[in-house]
């Protein structure tokens, strides 16, 4: 940050010393006003007045068109445009140094927030790393169960279609199977659900973890 500041005090004195030899060559004499006029980007110089008024020359910002000053020869017009413009680059450089020391010494808390917030990440991530491999786990387990009770009805709907004297028990037993089979899977679908919404949560975390290394890099 002290080496930008450098190069920016730098440029403010190579300014100040371009202005003061043009304010020297000014007072010797035998400029192209309308030469100079001419080099000013910022500013249009117009004349003024004329008739019973006394001419002079206005200095008008050309990008929001306000009044800068109001001179009574083209050289003091040019003079004071020239000078706004010196004005304006000084109070940008200043504006951008201030800005740079505030960086400098915002930078070592910078540091320690995000250092601070990469370990609350990585602990966060791996909790739910750990959740969502629980979960996987627990899916895997209700999947199998219901696989299984699937497999119990079927039999058991066999069954009943070839003893005809076990019919109602065997029905009382397929009912309550299927409300078992149900509940199950009410449950995976809850799980999937559950499952869906950590992925989400992990992607978002990984994101800001590779986010907090960018910047600690």
């Amino acid at each position: 940050m002290a080496r930008l500041g450098k190069p920016l005090a730098v440029a403010a004195f190579v300014l100040c010393v371009l202005f003061c030899g043009f304010a020297a060559a000014i007072s010797a004499g035998g400029q192209n006003w309308d030469a100079r006029r001419a080099e000013l980007d910022e500013f249009s110089i117009t004349r003024v007045g004329g008739g019973e008024q006394p001419v002079r020359f206005q200095v008008t910002d050309r990008v929001t068109t306000e009044t800068v000053t109001t001179s009574d020869s083209l050289a003091a017009a040019v003079v004071a445009a020239y000078r706004e413009r010196t004005n304006r680059l000084q109070a940008e450089r200043q504006a951008l140094q201030d800005r740079v020391d505030r960086m400098a010494a915002e930078a070592p808390l910078r540091t320690r927030l995000n250092k601070a917030d990469r370990t609350a990440m990585d602990a966060r991530l791996a909790f739910q790393q750990s959740e969502f491999e629980r979960l996987t786990e627990e899916l895997k387990a209700v999947t199998a169960e219901g696989a299984r009770l699937v497999d119990q009805a079927e039999q058991l709907r066999s069954e009943a279609a070839t003893r005809a004297e076990d019919a109602d028990r065997l029905a009382s037993e397929l009912d309550a199977i299927r409300t078992d089979l149900y509940r199950v899977l009410e449950q995976i679908a809850a799980l999937k659900d559950r499952k869906v919404r950590l992925e989400g949560a992990l992607a978002r975390a990984e994101r800001r973890r590779q986010q907090l290394t960018e910047r600690l890099e």
